[in-house]
């Protein structure tokens, strides 16, 4: 994800880089915003796609939350989450992105739905499932979700899984969950048993509207 056209728009840019076993969570996007680190997350050489690190979490209340902020607050607008995720296991649905203020219909959350092994978007209305491809564990992913001009979707190692053009509003602010649910009364919820690497989020632009080679 070096020398990236389009850095101005990242909102969140997470590289996974640290010495083994530290919870600093490095943000290196223009507007760097630090996480409140739950559990055990942490920094860790056991796996990793580039650099030699990733951020692990263990399924047991591991996740990060970041405060309510205009750069997760997307609107109707274009924007991207992506990053490597590998899965050590999927005893739930598994968290990835979650935007969440409340449960219920707010927008919205993406995860791996636990009995299909699928990638789904909520917001009170499901996407995803029909034609995508069942994740496994042990494997790194490239996974990505895009809105371009009102429709979103979603990828998978560069192939698009589904796509929808349903409408949902993210707002002005949104807070941030990574490997788990930062809703109220949901903290932590929908754990992540497993790593991720290189994770990118941008506000504004769709950064893939068709297939793709991944990094």
């Amino acid at each position: 994800m070096a020398g990236d056209a389009l850095f101005a728009s990242v909102s969140l840019l997470l590289h996974g880089n640290g010495s083994n076993g530290s919870t600093t969570f490095t943000d290196s996007s223009s507007s760097p915003k630090t996480p409140t680190v739950n559990g055990n997350a942490k920094i860790s050489t056991t796996q990793s796609k580039f650099g030699g690190t990733s951020m692990y979490f263990d399924g047991t209340g591991d996740y990060l939350a970041y405060a309510a902020s205009a750069d997760f607050g997307f609107g109707t607008g274009d924007f991207t989450l992506e990053g490597f995720f590998r899965f050590d296991s999927v005893a739930t649905d598994t968290g990835l992105f979650d935007f969440r203020s409340s449960g219920g219909s707010d927008v919205g959350t993406f995860f791996m739905e636990t009995s299909s092994k699928k990638l789904a978007f909520y917001y009170g209305t499901m996407l995803g499932g029909t034609g995508a491809t069942a994740l496994t564990t042990g494997t790194w992913y490239h996974i990505a979700l895009c809105r371009a001009a009102g429709t979103t979707r979603c990828y998978l190692d560069g192939v698009e899984q589904w796509n929808s053009g349903s409408s949902y509003n993210f707002g002005s602010s949104r807070p941030l969950g990574i490997g788990g649910s930062v809703a109220t009364g949901l903290f932590g919820t929908s754990p992540m048993n497993g790593y991720i690497d290189e994770l990118r989020i941008t506000k504004g632009v769709a950064r893939y509207t068709s297939g793709f080679s991944a990094p």
